[in-house]
């Protein structure tokens, strides 16, 4: 099921393996995978009966549950259900209403997974999930305050509703073939709104003296947008022996429309369908070179297609609604994928591997109504990797190490701009592309087992990255250069050191630190953020079939922020400045786990 590009919550509940494949996999998982993949895989159900549940309570408001139950109807029909449910304010008061829940989040998920087996050749599991997001939006404050205080005064909203349905069926036609048909779909309802001037008009006139009486309008601005997406995928696979062949088709339909206003300023409506198609096909081919050294090696051909249709409504000199010229593109991209990977075996416990590789990730259009024409379609973006790296396991400890290097082409960049000055409902987050780009670094991770009772994991990764300088529109007419210096969002150095402790007794124990260095906000202005370290504590113990464990997130009530952006928004000169959004502070609660 492709949920690529959305936010989900309760997707780590029940899960029965995590992968994570490091550098480019779009030859195998497509244009969402060029610089890596996280594949979740949910239990499947079994033929024994399995319940269990969890609550969780907490500071913020916090409160939640979950479970799961597994049941056989017969022989070869099995079911399992599962659901989550959390609830919490959100860490911000807002001053302006006078309550807590602005920033809420109030998330629920749930999934049904049925298997059945009609012979011993063909299986089919149907699975289907249904989420809810109701989630506030009130995380930011034109005083830049680390008290978490607000001044909005208009509903932010950051909802979302999610259908998703999938079959996969596998015929096993004989010993060296299997056909795989995998089927999905999903329709999303997505809202996101949020007060664009942050504040009241109380807060404007004590704190600077806009007097909506005196300049003749409100400093007030609202923007809403409803999203409506339909996502279509067919996949089928054939495996014999070692090659591995295959087709994808997804089509993807989303209608948007936004609503923004700025009282005695510009007004605009904007209605936007989009429509995007992938037609791609693959290969995969093993080759057993020797005992201990493998070769594999796949390719992915896609085709993109995107038709994408916009209008919008303003106003003109008079105040009078027009509508504005309509929009339309569209746009087809080819792309290519493909990995080729040695792996050699020294002996038991030490392994090497080398691999190069190319990924990509699909162009688009920009969707918002105030983008000038320039800066509306960009292209795909491609990477040639390339990556050597070591494992070595014993019983004691596992370590691993990778180094790499990765040569960005056409790179996607995000690009802030203020299209308009004292408006900041104008100022947008759009993609464009720059000239190129380059990634390098290391990765490692250790795990070592100290006693039978304490055990030790860490982490530490070095990324270097680097953008050309590009060329884009902040505003109509406006040129402005940006690249020239490391990419947005990139930390030089990440890390983490976490401690297990547990015993025969059932008491357990975790300390996990983690870091990272300070980075680049936008790709369109030089703001860093701080560097930061955040520190998880959890205690517990079992008690037969009961577990207990309180837990502190953010133990030291480290203070980071999570965005910043930079444009004008204080009246009535409106310089630029930085604005950050903070993440969340301390955190403390109980979880109780009952397995029936």
């Amino acid at each position: 099921m492709d949920l690529s590009g959305l936010g989900m919550v309760g997707l780590l509940y029940d899960i029965d393996q995590i992968e994570i494949f490091k550098g480019p996999q779009s030859s195998v998982y497509g244009p969402n995978a060029m610089a890596g993949l996280i594949s979740l895989k949910s239990t499947d159900p079994t033929d024994h009966f399995e319940m269990r549940t969890s609550t969780r309570f907490g500071s913020d408001n916090h409160y939640g549950g979950s479970s799961v139950m597994n049941v056989q109807f017969m022989k070869n029909m099995k079911l399992r259900l599962g659901g989550v449910n959390n609830y919490s304010d959100g860490f911000r008061e807002n001053v302006t209403q006078s309550v807590t829940h602005t920033n809420k989040r109030e998330e629920s998920f749930s999934r049904m997974k049925l298997s059945y087996d009609p012979n011993n050749q063909l299986s089919i599991l149907a699975t289907l999930i249904y989420t809810k997001l109701e989630n506030g939006y009130d995380a930011w404050a034109p005083d830049n305050n680390t008290d978490f205080k607000t001044y909005s005064n208009d509903k932010g909203e950051d909802s979302q509703r999610t259908y998703g349905y999938s079959l996969r069926a596998n015929f096993e036609a004989s010993e060296n073939l299997s056909i795989t048909s995998i089927t999905s779909f999903t329709e999303t309802d997505l809202v996101h709104a949020y007060d664009g001037d942050w504040a009241d008009s109380s807060y404007w006139h004590d704190n600077h003296d806009f007097d909506p009486a005196v300049e003749g309008w409100a400093y007030e601005f609202y923007d809403k947008n409803e999203r409506n997406r339909a996502n279509l995928s067919q996949e089928i696979r054939l495996s014999m022996g070692s090659i591995i062949l295959g087709g994808y088709f997804k089509h993807l339909i989303e209608q948007d429309e936004a609503k923004g206003y700025l009282f005695g300023g510009v007004a605009t409506d904007a209605i936007s369908h989009y429509d995007f198609q992938v037609t791609a096909g693959y290969a995969q081919y093993g080759l057993d070179l020797t005992s201990s050294l493998k070769l594999k090696a796949n390719v992915r051909f896609e085709n993109n297609s995107i038709i994408y249709d916009g209008s919008s409504q303003g106003f003109n000199d008079y105040w009078e609604k027009i509508f504005l010229p309509p929009i339309h593109f569209n746009i087809d991209h080819s792309m290519l994928g493909y990995r080729a990977a040695l792996h050699y075996l020294k002996d038991e416990y030490t392994s090497f591997y080398g691999s190069v590789s190319q990924g990509y990730k699909s162009g688009g259009v920009n969707q918002q109504p105030y983008l000038s024409d320039i800066s509306r379609p960009y292209e795909p973006e491609f990477i040639q990797n390339f990556e050597i790296g070591l494992k070595h396991a014993t019983d004691k400890y596992r370590t691993q190490l990778s180094v790499f290097y990765g040569q960005r082409k056409d790179q996607q960049v995000s690009v802030s701009s203020q299209q308009v000055e004292g408006d900041p409902n104008s100022f947008l987050y759009y993609t464009g592309n720059a000239g190129s780009g380059t990634i390098q670094g290391f990765e490692w991770e250790n795990m070592l087992n100290v006693s039978s009772n304490l055990s030790m994991d860490a982490s530490l990764g070095y990324l270097k990255t680097w953008v050309d300088k590009f060329i884009y529109f902040a505003s109509e007419g406006m040129e402005t250069s940006g690249g020239d210096r490391e990419a947005a969002m990139s930390p030089i150095i990440t890390g983490s050191i976490r401690l297990n402790y547990s015993n025969d007794s059932g008491i357990f124990g975790s300390v996990r630190s983690s870091y990272k260095s300070g980075y680049f906000y936008s790709d369109s202005h030089n703001k860093k953020a701080e560097p930061y370290t955040l520190t998880n504590l959890a205690l517990g113990k079992s008690f037969g079939k009961t577990t207990t464990t309180i837990w502190i997130r953010n133990a030291f009530n480290e203070r980071f922020t999570t965005r910043g952006f930079y444009f004008g928004l204080i009246p009535p000169d409106y310089p630029d400045q930085l604005w950050k959004s903070y993440g969340d502070p301390r955190q403390i609660g109980v979880s109780m786990d009952y397995k029936f």
